[in-house]
């Protein structure tokens, strides 16, 4: 006896729809189980079983029931989740959700959402849904979906299928599960990775226009079953990369930038907030016009040029995965001839708290303070290693 009717009569005022059992295709909420002429209560959560009804209510058509196509093949078909799980091959089902959506949408003044879990849910109807809360609202509500991957051709293929196809296709962004893994991986090797993989096989790298790119999210931070958690003295790292590159639309998680909650079983985060406050200013004021990219194993780094509405000037972003205390360098084109750059700030986790090194850093020894570029615009920018490092345009000051 799984649950399968939910009436919610204080909800009756906003929708008089009541879920039925033939609203689902799935389910594994069970209340009391009978098997072979035996009945008892199931209270093992471990114990769950998955029960799929094979009919729609008589008249219905089609009679059958079966899981939707176009959602993610990783186990045959991946329809079904967990809980009641909605059959979205009904029409009541599609309209019911629409409804819901518009309704969201003017109530809460939304303009945009994110929408959990797409690989469970039909591309087509994604596609449908989004397209009507966008007609309903007449206005081009940014949507990124959830698809957790490790490689990006179903993200692709996703894409494709939501905004390249049926009779109003929809554009549609999805999260960057493969960058955020290659953090995960990164901030684990420490310096055996070879830094130039985080530019390769992400959405960012092959989409990025349709790429959120993030660091960290609810799912994987640390303390959670999955264990997948970035490393702290990565993650001035990984934000410096999506919130200084002019690819991506970067999303900050929450307890990256406030720490977490004192009385919380996750209390060991540290607040981000000095340097992450630091990086989205550098975004707004600094990290404009063109990007040009260089790449080492241990060390990676990109110019914004700059000469753009806004941009105050040119910067020189660096990040490395060397060993603590040790100086990398790397030769980039800044596109400034005989150019001074000062070093703004070096950003590390240090005794377990994030550190913002503003001015002359003694670790460069006589670069300490300030770098030239030679007469065809090419200099030697430098990081001490686990450490990302900022360097401006001579006379550029972020305010």
């Amino acid at each position: 006896e799984p649950y399968t009717s939910f009436k919610f009569p204080a909800r009756s005022k906003y929708s008089d729809f009541e879920w039925q059992v033939w609203h689902f295709d799935g389910f594994d909420s069970v209340k009391t189980i009978r098997q072979n002429g035996a009945e008892w209560e199931q209270k093992d959560e471990s114990r769950k079983y998955i029960y799929f009804p094979l009919f729609n209510n008589p008249g219905w058509n089609p009679p059958e029931k079966s899981f939707e196509e176009w959602v993610s093949l990783e186990k045959g078909n991946y329809d079904y989740l967990t809980g009641n799980d909605l059959d979205y091959g009904r029409f009541d089902v599609r309209e019911e959700m629409k409804y819901w959506g518009r309704w969201m949408t003017k109530e809460l003044g939304l303009d945009g959402f994110r929408i959990d879990a797409v690989k469970h849910i039909s591309a087509d109807f994604i596609r449908e849904w989004i397209g009507d809360v966008r007609a309903s609202a007449n206005q081009n509500l940014f949507a990124a979906g959830e698809y957790i991957a490790g490689d990006t051709t179903p993200l692709h293929d996703y894409i494709n299928r939501v905004s390249a196809t049926g009779s109003y296709p929809q554009n549609i962004s999805l999260l960057d599960f493969p960058l955020r893994f290659k953090f995960k991986e990164a901030s684990e090797a420490n310096e055996n990775y070879s830094l130039p993989d985080l530019n390769r096989g992400t959405l960012m790298a092959e989409q990025p226009a349709l790429a959120v790119t993030f660091v960290e999210n609810h799912d994987y931070e640390f303390g959670r079953e999955l264990d997948s958690h970035v490393r702290d003295w990565f993650k001035p790292l990984a934000y410096t990369y999506i919130l200084l590159r002019n690819k991506g639309y970067p999303c900050v998680f929450f307890a990256d930038y406030y720490g977490s909650d004192p009385n919380s079983q996750y209390n060991v985060y540290p607040s981000g907030k000095n340097y992450i406050d630091i990086l989205l200013k550098l975004r707004s004021q600094f990290a404009l016009g063109e990007e040009w990219y260089f790449e080492k194993r241990n060390i990676v780094g990109w110019i914004r040029n700059g000469f753009v509405p806004g941009a105050k000037g040119a910067m020189a972003a660096v990040i490395s995965n060397a060993p603590g205390g040790t100086v990398e360098s790397i030769r980039m084109n800044t596109g400034r001839k005989n150019k001074k750059f000062y070093h703004f700030a070096t950003l590390k986790l240090f005794d377990g708290e994030f550190i913002v090194a503003r001015g002359p850093y003694s670790l460069f020894g006589d670069k300490a303070g300030e770098i030239w570029t030679d007469s065809s615009g090419f200099g030697e920018f430098l990081a001490e290693g686990r450490t990302a490092s900022i360097w401006l345009e001579e006379d550029a000051v972020l305010v």
